[in-house]
C-alpha cells in the first residue's frame, strides 16, 4: 500500500490533482480524506498513476523533478520525527523504521563499508516498480537530507537499477557531482559515512520523543489495520543487518507469540520462512556486488552461520553458478 502524501511532490510538479486521475478515482477514495496520511492505495495504482501522469507531463525525469518540488510538512509525523532526530544516522533509522506508513513496498537498509554509507532501497520482489518510481524514491532522500541536515550534500556515487536514459542532465541537477551508475543490482545512494554524525538542522530531544512516540502509535495501527509481512520483513531487515535472524524476537517485537505469527502469516499467504528467503535473495545481490566484501562476509551478513549453507541457499534462489561468480561488472556512467 502508497499512502497519498507519498505522490504529493508529483502532483504539485505536474499541477494534476489526485482526484482528477482515473487510477485513484477509481479505487473509491473520497476527496475529503486524500491528505490524510492512512490513506492509502495498492502499488500497482500508485504505479499506474505514476505512469500516467508522466505520460501527461512529457517527462520522463517526472520523478527527479518531483523530488525538487518536495515541500516541508509533505510526509506528516515520518518527517517530523526524523527531521528532529539528533544525527543524520538517527535520522536515516527513523526513516526505516517509519516508512511503511509512506509506501510500504520498499524496504531501506543503511550500510557502511569503506567510509561509505549506502542507503538501499529494495522494492518488495512481489510488487512492479517503474523507473521514474525509483528515481523519485532516491532524489526525495536527498532532498530531505539537503532541506533538513546538510544544504549541500554531496553523493559518491548513484545506483539505478533501469537503463541508462538517453538524457541524464535532470540526474546531474538531483545528484550533483556523483557518478551514476545504471542497470545495477539495486538502487542506492553512497555518501561518506563521516556526514552520519552530523547533527540535523532540527534536532530536539524533547520534540523527537513526541514525535516518534506519535509516529510508532501510527505505524502500529497500520500493523494492525494493513499486512503482518510488511512488518516482518522490516524487523527482518534490523536483525540480518546485525548478522542474526530470529523468529521468536520478531513474534516478541511484535507482541505475540511464534505460533500465532505463524497463524496470522499463513492468513495472508506467506510464511516466516517465505518472507526471510525473500528478503536475503534481495540483499545477496546489493552485497555480492560489492567487491570488498568477502563471500563469508556476505553470507554472515545474511545470517548463515556457515558459508556452505549460504552456497545451498543461494543455489536455491538462482538454480545454478557460485556467489562468486555473480560478481559481474555494471554499466559504466
Amino acid at each position: 500500500m502508497v499512502s497519498m502524501r507519498w505522490l504529493f511532490p508529483i502532483m504539485r510538479r505536474t499541477g494534476v490533482a489526485l482526484h482528477e486521475l482515473p487510477e485513484i478515482v477509481n479505487e473509491g477514495v473520497r476527496l475529503e480524506v486524500l491528505s490524510l496520511l492512512q490513506t492509502r492505495v495498492r502499488h500497482e495504482v500508485a504505479m499506474d498513476a505514476i505512469s500516467a501522469l508522466v505520460v501527461r507531463a512529457d517527462d520522463a525525469a517526472l520523478g527527479l523533478r518531483a523530488a525538487g518540488s518536495f515541500a516541508p510538512g509533505d510526509f506528516d509525523s515520518i518527517e517530523l520525527v526524523a527531521s528532529s532526530a539528533p544525527t543524520l544516522r538517527a535520522a536515516l533509522a527513523c526513516l526505516a523504521r517509519y516508512l511503511p506508513l509512506l509506501h510500504e513496498g520498499l524496504y531501506p537498509v543503511l550500510t557502511e563499508k569503506a567510509q561509505r554509507a549506502h542507503w538501499v532501497l529494495t522494492a518488495r520482489a512481489d510488487v512492479r516498480s517503474h523507473p521514474v518510481a525509483n528515481e523519485y524514491a532516491l532524489a526525495l532522500l536527498a532532498s530531505l537530507l539537503r532541506n533538513y541536515c546538510i544544504d549541500e550534500l554531496t553523493f559518491r556515487e548513484v545506483r539505478f537499477e533501469h537503463p541508462r536514459p538517453a538524457d541524464t542532465s535532470a540526474h546531474a541537477e538531483s545528484f550533483g557531482s556523483a557518478r551514476l551508475v545504471f542497470r545495477a543490482r539495486q538502487n542506492v545512494l553512497v555518501f561518506d559515512a563521516a556526514l552520519l554524525d552530523r547533527p540535523m538542522k532540527l534536532a530536539h530531544r524533547g520534540l523527537h520523543e513526541v514525535h516518534e512516540a506519535h509516529a510508532r502509535e501510527q505505524l502500529d495501527k497500520f500493523e494492525l489495520e494493513g499486512t503482518l509481512r510488511g512488518r516482518v520483513r522490516q524487523l527482518l531487515v534490523q536483525q540480518l543487518c546485525r548478522g542474526e535472524v530470529s523468529r521468536a524476537d520478531v513474534a516478541s517485537r511484535l507482541a505475540t507469540t511464534e505460533s500465532s505469527l505463524r497463524r496470522r502469516l499463513a492468513q495472508e499467504g506467506t510464511t516466516y520462512r517465505e518472507q526471510l528467503d525473500y528478503l536475503r535473495r534481495e540483499l545477496a545481490e546489493h552485497y555480492l556486488a560489492d567487491q570488498s566484501l568477502a563471500i563469508g562476509e556476505v553470507g554472515h551478513m545474511l545470517g548463515f552461520r556457515e558459508t556452505g549453507s549460504f552456497y545451498k541457499a543461494f543455489h536455491r534462489w538462482f538454480g545454478r553458478g557460485t556467489p562468486a561468480g555473480t560478481r559481474k561488472r555494471q554499466d559504466p556512467p
